[in-house]
């Protein structure tokens, strides 16, 4: 009879899952579309500002996907965007 030794192994840090590329790559795939619908949209609701408001804000139509595009660089949605130059009467309601 052959005896056989029992040897147990311990990784020395952490075991790479192959499922977290893939939750990376559909994320990615999900939030791309997502974000060029958000830039669109923030966009869209910009140009529906009239010129004196875009004034107030200190930009004029030729610069609004520059700006969007400097909001969403720092962090700002639509969502956020959308508090922002919401008129106050409406603001109030």
């Amino acid at each position: 009879m052959i005896y056989q030794e029992k040897t147990y192994w311990a990784a020395e840090g952490p075991v790479p899952e192959p499922a977290k590329g893939r939750k990376g790559f559909i994320r990615r795939l999900i939030s791309a579309p997502l974000s060029n619908w958000q830039r669109r949209k923030t966009i869209a609701a910009l140009h529906q500002l009239s010129d004196a408001t875009l004034a107030d804000l200190g930009m004029s139509r030729g610069q609004i996907p520059d700006v969007v595009d400097g909001l969403i660089a720092s962090g700002l949605t639509a969502a956020s965007l959308r508090d922002v130059v919401t008129p106050r009467d409406r603001a109030d309601a």
